[in-house]
């Protein structure tokens, strides 16, 4: 029995004896009639917990049918947070091949606070067609404070006891005014208050006003712990009266001391079938169809990569098999040397099952772990 059929087999075992959940239950397909493309959205950035708001979404027929509501034809939600889960067409709407149509509609802000993932696509009946908008993380918070992470520059490896500097930037969402005066700072998450990086808090100058729809960036120097190891860096913001708020920046893996320090990738280009690389990088596949890859990395870190160490790892969910490879290992004679491009070419095949998948990849030491930037999340239609 080839490999191939024994992961088939097992996935199947598998699926028998452990329930799967989804979060849209709804068939996959991309005819060669319904086609879609996504030409604006209008999307807020940030909610209030269970109140209810307007989004629109532009959609041009790329294909060969006309759209109406009698046909099945509408926009579905691929997440299942917002209580109105599909905009329809109205009765008399008749959109042509070429034509495009203005899903204008509202969604109700989920009743707990927290980070939502909101994305639609087009349907007929329950099957989605097309490429989906793009994947928008969206603050649902009550009160008057409201955040959006931003951005962060941390290193991936440092030296023991050296010192780094941070950059952290939020956006304020809210309705009041980030001060120093206001009580307002960056405090050390993962645990909450910890002092692995020699301070817990990063009080935001005295001058400093982030007010309604600007943003902060907090620049703060820290000093890596005594012990080599692998660290998690993870902050949030506070304030003296309210504790903490807004999203959590994400845990990053630090590599403290070690033969993995200096470790650094950066990301140049990737090639995939039919890749469209705006305004979300995307494609569509057929089930079980090979598929050549290229994924390109420059070293910027003072470490040379090395073949039997250093590969390229699939991510989302780390190591996943959806491509039948997990890694993708530097040839017997590379060497990698600090500023220097490495091009990993490789054979990928798409997951027989139908539906959205994310194709991302990281490089990887043994030993370890994961370093550097991840090359652009591809969602891949497979139909």
């Amino acid at each position: 029995m080839s490999v191939r059929n024994v992961i088939a087999t097992f996935a199947l075992v598998f699926s028998f004896a452990f329930p799967v959940f989804a979060p849209v239950q709804a068939a996959e397909t991309d005819t060669s009639n319904d086609r879609a493309e996504i030409l604006s959205t209008d999307i807020p950035e940030a909610m209030e917990v269970g109140q209810s708001y307007t989004v629109e979404i532009r959609v041009k027929n790329a294909g060969s049918t006309t759209w109406t509501k009698q046909e099945g034809i509408g926009l579905g939600s691929r997440h299942r947070n917002w209580a109105n889960h599909r905009a329809e067409l109205d009765p008399g709407d008749k959109i042509k091949p070429g034509e495009s149509v203005m899903f204008r509609f509202r969604v109700t802000a989920p009743s707990q606070s927290g980070s939502y993932d909101f994305q639609w696509q087009m349907q007929r009946d329950d099957r989605f067609f097309g490429p989906p908008t793009t994947l928008h993380r969206i603050i649902v918070e009550s009160g008057s404070n409201r955040v959006k992470f931003i951005g962060q520059v941390v290193p991936s490896a440092m030296d023991v006891g050296g010192e780094y500097t941070i950059m952290v930037q939020y956006k304020n969402l809210g309705k009041t005014t980030w001060s120093g005066a206001g009580g307002y700072q960056l405090v050390a998450q993962n645990p909450a208050n910890n002092k692995t990086w020699g301070i817990d808090r990063v009080k935001f100058e005295p001058d400093q006003n982030v007010g309604p729809g600007e943003v902060a960036t907090i620049r703060f120097k820290v000093r890596a712990p005594l012990q080599p190891g692998d660290y998690e860096f993870q902050w949030q913001l506070y304030n003296d009266k309210l504790g903490f708020f807004g999203e959590r920046t994400p845990a990053q893996r630090v590599v403290v001391g070690g033969a993995g320090r200096g470790n650094d990738a950066e990301f140049v280009m990737q090639e995939l079938p039919g890749l469209v690389n705006a305004p979300t990088p995307y494609t569509v596949l057929k089930g079980g169809q090979n598929f050549q890859v290229k994924v390109m990395f420059k070293n910027v870190g003072t470490t040379t990569w090395k073949p039997g160490s250093h590969k390229l790892t699939s991510q989302k969910p780390r190591n996943n098999l959806n491509w039948f490879i997990d890694r993708v290992d530097l040839g017997s004679r590379d060497e990698v040397k600090p500023g220097e491009f490495k091009t990993f070419t490789f054979t990928a095949v798409a997951p027989a099952q139908p539906g959205i998948y994310d194709f991302e990849w990281q490089l990887y030491q043994e030993g370890i772990g994961w370093f550097g930037a991840t090359s652009p999340t591809v969602k891949i239609t497979v139909r």
